[in-house]
């Protein structure tokens, strides 16, 4: 079975390794024809903020978890569910393999004035044009959901 890290690099499952389901969640926001993206520390991808659902949360509860761990802002509204994907992903830092369930929603923020916070996750955040998506280091996945969400607006 083939999966692939962040970066896209392919690895091959060997057989007697178990796959763990992890559902993930991803959040889309526009501002005046960009998006944000986040700089993963770890990965050195760009990403659309958003990660792993705990056990005890709903989607929209980890969204807005995630939205505040990488961006220090919180959601406000969930506008729509843009799609889900399935993936096999590995995790190579850790040597885990995924199936993992990623959903991703059009979302509004709370208001926020001045830059968006950087954490231990995350080493910066982004607006990118959404007209030069193809130039940033950053899944398929993401921007065909982007480009998804746009239709939406």
């Amino acid at each position: 079975m083939k999966f692939t890290n962040p970066k896209g690099t392919v690895f091959y499952k060997p057989k007697a390794r178990e796959v763990i389901p992890r559902p993930t969640v991803y959040g889309i926001t526009f501002d005046d024809g960009k998006v944000l993206l986040v700089y993963d520390k770890i990965h050195k991808v760009f990403s659309l903020p958003g990660g792993a659902v705990e056990s005890s949360e709903s989607l929209d509860e980890a969204l807005n978890r995630e939205f505040l761990e990488e961006t220090g802002i919180g959601v406000a509204r969930f506008i729509k569910k843009i799609g889900q994907l399935e993936n096999n992903f590995y995790e190579d830092k850790l040597d885990i393999f995924y199936k993992a369930s990623l959903h991703y929603f059009l979302v509004e923020l709370d208001s926020f004035s001045g830059k968006i916070q950087s954490t231990e996750e995350i080493e910066y955040t982004k607006w990118v044009d959404i007209e030069t998506l193809e130039d940033i280091d950053t899944s398929p996945r993401n921007v065909l959901m982007i480009r998804r969400a746009t239709k939406e607006l």
